[in-house]
């Protein structure tokens, strides 16, 4: 009922075969999904999203993929981790001291992107009520998630990806339940620079940094509404430079170029 009555006339799939071409244009190397690549984790569904990641990957274009709440929208697609049927599990390489963190195991998975930048990623989505959007950032979680940035060298820096924003602003339902735990070890551990964020549907980039916490960014939806909304992120070694893309009839604007040292 609500892929039909709802979500379905919602979609802005009509764009997303026009957004392989403009990130290849742009010279992006790396595509970063923070969750919801379904509507309602239906098997039609995924393969449609992991075609499209396939077609970027035969850009050159590697991509890195973390499940939202819509990708654990069912307790059968929650418990059998379907998701993990159609994108990596595993982001780091074989062979590298920390390739056995897994996003189907332990809800936390690792890549390396340069010599001094890392991607963490969490799967804190779950399969809740037709009234509740809510995720869950464990304890179990917590402790791999501890585990593992305790192993990433403190001078390095690191990206967190999650589907849920830490902070607690949206209504009971929407929320990341422990968002506050999280939010506390983002503050212990001052190598994560920057938190990728989607779910709430809205653009937004907040600098934390004061507060002892990262620069946070939501792109707003790939999907929903009637743009195409994402974010172009290149990584220095002393900062980022962060500019903010969205469709507009057929032709592309683009937000003003920001620096964060």
């Amino acid at each position: 009922m609500n892929l039909l009555f709802c979500r379905k006339k919602k979609w802005a799939a009509q764009h997303i075969e026009a957004l392989g071409t403009l990130l290849q244009e742009k010279g992006v190397d790396l595509v970063v999904l923070t969750g919801d690549a379904t509507c309602t984790a239906l098997q039609a569904e995924f393969r449609l999203a992991a075609n499209f990641f396939k077609q970027l990957k035969k850009r050159g274009m590697d991509v890195v993929a973390l499940p939202g709440n819509h990708d654990h929208y069912t307790k059968k697609a929650y418990r059998e981790r379907t998701f993990y049927d159609f994108f990596p599990a595993r982001l780091m390489e074989e062979g590298h001291h920390l390739s056995h963190y897994c996003l189907k195991s332990h809800a936390v998975g690792v890549k390396q992107l340069s010599q001094r930048w890392w991607l963490v990623a969490l799967d804190t989505a779950l399969a809740t009520s037709w009234v509740s959007s809510r995720g869950l950032f464990s304890k179990e979680i917590e402790e791999h998630l501890r585990r593992l940035l305790q192993q990433i060298p403190e001078d390095d820096k690191v990206i967190m990806a999650n589907h849920f924003p830490f902070f607690q602003n949206d209504s009971p339902r929407k929320i990341l339940v422990r968002g506050e735990a999280l939010q506390g070890v983002l503050k212990e551990y001052s190598q994560v620079k920057l938190y990728l964020h989607g779910h709430t549907h809205r653009r937004s980039v907040a600098d934390l940094r004061e507060n002892g916490l990262p620069i946070v960014i939501d792109c707003g939806s790939t999907g929903m509404g009637s743009k195409i909304s994402w974010n172009l992120i290149d990584l220095e070694e002393n900062g980022i430079r962060f500019q903010h893309f969205e469709s507009e009839a057929d032709t592309w604007k683009s937000g003003p170029l920001q620096t964060f040292k």
